[in-house]
């Protein structure tokens, strides 16, 4: 079953014009900071999920501002809170191409957020990697700017994958062996609450 329903890239794609383009996309974007209230709601639905200090990793963060509030948020369970992005300009904690994890990634973090798969070159397949870098039983908090089919912009360099309403969902609700669907919310995206099985 696939999460994303339109791509860009191919299988063998060009690693560098990948990266390329995400860092000029970046360049655009890498002020803008979305409201507390955004995050807020966000920490309204997991922060009952999580356990006391807890290890966070926000991929895709554009800028240190995501990572900020979360820790003022989650400061009740004393969650560390890290940023992950591609370009230098963020500067993120870690500043890594998120299509591809190190090894030593392997089940480390509890609690993973993004709002940016749509920037992976293949968002199926880097579901399954991000879930991989989940402990067990730790959480994911996935958010999709989900549009009407006719509404739906064709993919391209730095956007490189559309989701479907119906198609997202089915995936996210689905009987899986390796994570459990816990609630979804709107705010502003579509937002899924999984559990690592």
């Amino acid at each position: 079953m696939k999460l994303h329903d339109k791509q860009f890239y191919k299988e063998n794609y060009d690693n560098f014009s990948y990266q390329k383009a995400q860092i000029e996309r970046h360049k655009a974007k890498y002020m803008k900071e979305r409201g507390y209230d955004h995050y807020a709601k966000c920490s309204e639905h997991i922060i009952d999920l999580i356990h006391n200090d807890s290890y966070m990793v926000c991929m895709g963060t554009r800028n240190n501002h995501e990572r900020n509030v979360f820790g003022k948020l989650l400061s009740p369970k004393n969650v560390k809170v890290y940023s992950l992005d591609i370009s230098e300009l963020s500067k993120a904690d870690y500043i890594m191409d998120f299509n591809h994890m190190p090894k030593e990634w392997d089940n480390k973090w509890d609690i993973l957020f993004s709002n940016s798969l749509d920037h992976a070159a293949d968002s199926t397949s880097v579901f399954y990697k991000w879930l991989g870098i989940v402990k067990k039983g730790g959480i994911m908090v996935l958010g999709f700017d989900i549009k009407t089919p006719e509404a739906i912009e064709v993919v391209g360099s730095a956007d490189c994958c559309s989701f479907d309403a119906e198609m997202a969902d089915a995936f996210m609700k689905s009987r899986n062996e390796k994570f459990e669907f816990i609630n979804c919310f709107e705010n502003s995206y579509i937002y899924y609450v999984l559990i690592k099985k």
